[in-house]
């Protein structure tokens, strides 16, 4: 690992607050390197002292966009984007540990994956790009990201949240005559279906055997005992979950995003995660 010759746990965090108003800016330009091993160092060091709250009093906007860019970075490695994303959630309200037990888990996730959304349509809207043009699908740096976070992972394997986000979400539900002070909502909804979308997909890729999303699998197959093997682990509760809540929720998901076809596009997919059996289940 990038990490292994640090020996964080060996610091004496004490000492180094001089060194962090000395080197802060240095540091977070690392992040950036061409080298990815060093960039997966640096933002190591830096989340290292976020957790340690040597960032508490650093008010230089340019280093924390300049970490927080790095979520969506298409040039970032995972490890740095699942780090760099700790920071977003740092920063969100969402994510603040004050009455969370005065909401409900699934309230509160629904809020949370709004929160990032809303983020991430902000930093993708942030200039004179076309709604049309914008890079959604970077929105899947996010799933992965949270999915490799062990304390945030249920954020995208809680399916009723999901869910509820995109269908708590009031804003505009057509991209057509969008104003300049309505593209953010329309990114942010385009984000959230994108991210159920790359969310089934990770969760039936990690419960199912790759033959499962393959439409082109020879239904000869299904009889090896390999398959069969698979399909057991395709058929897991998990899975199962995951399909009950499509196929109740995308009829109205349908409706309600009519009006814009890259939504329409992005839930057309969403049936072929779903396992047969759903449809045999008492209603």
């Amino acid at each position: 690992p990038a990490d292994e010759f640090l020996m964080i746990d060996k610091i004496d965090l004490s000492l180094l607050e001089n060194v962090v108003g000395k080197f802060l800016s240095r540091i977070t330009f690392a992040i950036k390197d061409p080298k990815p091993e060093v960039q997966e160092v640096a933002m190591k060091v830096l989340l290292m002292l976020l957790k340690n709250g040597f960032l508490d009093d650093c008010d230089d906007d340019e280093i924390w966009d300049t970490i927080n860019q790095r979520a969506l970075s298409e040039r970032a490695s995972p490890s740095v984007r699942r780090d760099a994303l700790y920071f977003v959630l740092d920063q969100l309200e969402a994510f603040d540990d004050d009455n969370e037990d005065s909401e409900s888990s699934e309230r509160k996730r629904a809020q949370q994956l709004d929160a990032i959304a809303s983020y991430a349509a902000h930093a993708m809207t942030n200039g004179p790009v076309p709604i049309d043009k914008i890079k959604i699908e970077v929105a899947d740096f996010i799933v992965q990201s949270l999915r490799g976070m062990p304390e945030h992972r249920a954020l995208v394997t809680d399916w009723s949240a999901l869910l509820r986000a995109i269908k708590d979400d009031k804003s505009a539900t057509t991209a057509h005559n969008v104003k300049a002070g309505d593209r953010a909502d329309v990114a942010k909804q385009r984000i959230l279906v994108r991210m159920l979308a790359c969310a089934a997909q990770e969760e039936v890729g990690a419960v199912a055997d790759e033959s499962f999303l393959n439409s082109d699998v020879d239904p000869d197959m299904a009889n090896s005992s390999t398959s069969e093997k698979a399909n057991k682990a395709s058929m897991g509760r998990e899975h199962e979950t995951l399909s009950i809540a499509l196929l109740k929720a995308l009829p109205n998901l349908l409706l309600k995003f009519k009006g814009d076809t890259d939504v329409i596009s992005e839930l057309a997919c969403l049936p072929r995660f779903l396992v047969p059996t759903v449809f045999s289940l008492p209603q």
